[in-house]
């Protein structure tokens, strides 16, 4: 198969499981000999540039001119894709250029769409286009029912495929069991993430003094603010910040650790969480319908934490420090979950998926439709010539500064 797969957000600043999972996909559709190009925006955000590079990708940056209005670079872009004749188009991550160019495709390509995140920015593009798209994926159950109930897909047109990931081959031991170890791989933001609430969690343990090590892996816009919150136990070696960390390191880190923390408001499928099981912690996160109720039975392979409940957390976490026997019962059970979600099993369900959408294709042809309108974020009251005045505006001030 010849795939084009879009994500537009890869040069950053938000790095997530979206992005994440991306250079996976492709090098296990590469390896098993499907011709994969993948279309950014620019060149992809250093954290991941590598593993995109080696991925088996032929990547495509800027295929339209820069400060080019979305409406006519979607012409452009379409021309590219018809000449180069894809088996599949699939959309990864985009906020515009990758749904409004669908109307212009040859009707020949099956198109496809992942929904990464409970968030209406999925499923709005999604139902605008709908009449465009020959599948769709989510990547938890709670986004597939949104497809149907929101977007109006029919539920034979929808497939989840839950994220990739390496699991360990056995399930950890813990050499020190007199010390808690504790573990958050994420951004470190206030949105969705609620970072702060780590922090509290934090605090409950020095307040009830267990004794425990925190550590806490990854960037973002808060994370010098909780490097001033947590001076002192940083200085004490409870809580340790790494920052960002490569793909192996992360899982070295989860392998020494005995219990995953999440604090999130809003999920798509967590890969931290699948991958923090999958090598042996015990999670305590908090209960979203999006991932964890898939993923957690509660009190057998992990707790599910109301959002924001500090004190419930500090219970949970309180008692799988006094009771280790318990604890790794629960490491044990959440291993055998979290194992199930390999690389292989995720690249196999994308291909039965890619398959399945081109006889739908055959045996159901839709139209192209050069003129179907905009998606509602993509239209602007203020006139053409206003918004190429105003975008070449921005060029130039830019490249003034970057003369300085």
């Amino acid at each position: 198969m010849r795939i084009v797969i879009v994500d537009t957000t890869l040069q950053g600043p938000l790095i997530g499981g979206a992005q994440i999972f991306l250079p996976f996909l492709i090098k296990g559709l590469y390896a098993k000999g499907h011709e994969v190009h993948l279309v950014a925006n620019d060149k992809p955000d250093k954290r991941i540039e590598k593993q995109i590079t080696e991925s088996g990708a032929i990547m495509h940056s800027r295929l339209w001119k820069r400060n080019t209005l979305v409406e006519d670079a979607a012409p452009i872009f379409a021309n590219w894709v018809n000449n180069l004749y894809p088996d599949i188009y699939l959309i990864s991550v985009s906020a515009d250029i990758g749904w409004v160019v669908l109307p212009y495709l040859d009707p020949a390509i099956a198109t496809f769409t992942i929904g990464h995140s409970n968030k209406d920015a999925f499923y709005y593009p999604s139902r605008h286009y709908k009449n465009f798209l020959t599948e769709t994926i989510g990547v938890s159950h709670e986004i597939c029912r949104k497809y149907n109930f929101i977007a109006g897909f029919d539920k034979s047109k929808i497939h989840w495929i839950p994220y990739g990931i390496k699991p360990s081959v056995y399930l950890p031991d813990r050499m020190n069991t007199d010390v808690l170890k504790l573990i958050f791989v994420g951004r470190i933001e206030e949105v969705d993430k609620r970072i702060s609430d780590v922090v509290a969690i934090i605090k409950k343990l020095e307040e009830k003094k267990i004794n425990y090590q925190f550590r806490i892996i990854g960037d973002g816009s808060r994370f010098e603010q909780i490097k001033k919150e947590l001076v002192t136990e940083i200085y004490n070696k409870k809580v340790h910040l790494t920052g960002w960390c490569k793909g192996d390191e992360v899982l070295n880190f989860l392998q020494q650790s005995d219990i995953f923390i999440l604090t999130s408001s809003s999920e798509g499928f967590s890969i931290s969480l699948i991958e923090a099981m999958a090598n042996g912690c015990c999670p305590v996160v908090t209960d979203i319908p999006s991932g964890s109720v898939q993923l957690i039975k509660n009190e057998i392979n992990g707790y599910l934490i109301n959002v924001g409940d500090i004190d419930a957390f500090a219970i949970r976490l309180l008692y799988l420090a006094e009771h280790h026997e318990a604890l790794n019962k629960m490491r044990n059970a959440a291993w055998e979950t979290g194992r199930n979600f390999s690389i292989d099993k995720m690249v196999d369900a994308y291909l039965d998926c890619f398959v399945k959408g081109i006889a739908t294709l055959r045996s159901s042809p839709r139209k192209s439709d050069a003129h179907f309108p905009l998606i509602e974020s993509c239209r602007s009251k203020y006139p053409r010539w206003l918004r190429i005045l105003k975008i070449k505006s921005k060029a130039l001030m830019k490249s003034a500064y970057l003369q300085v």
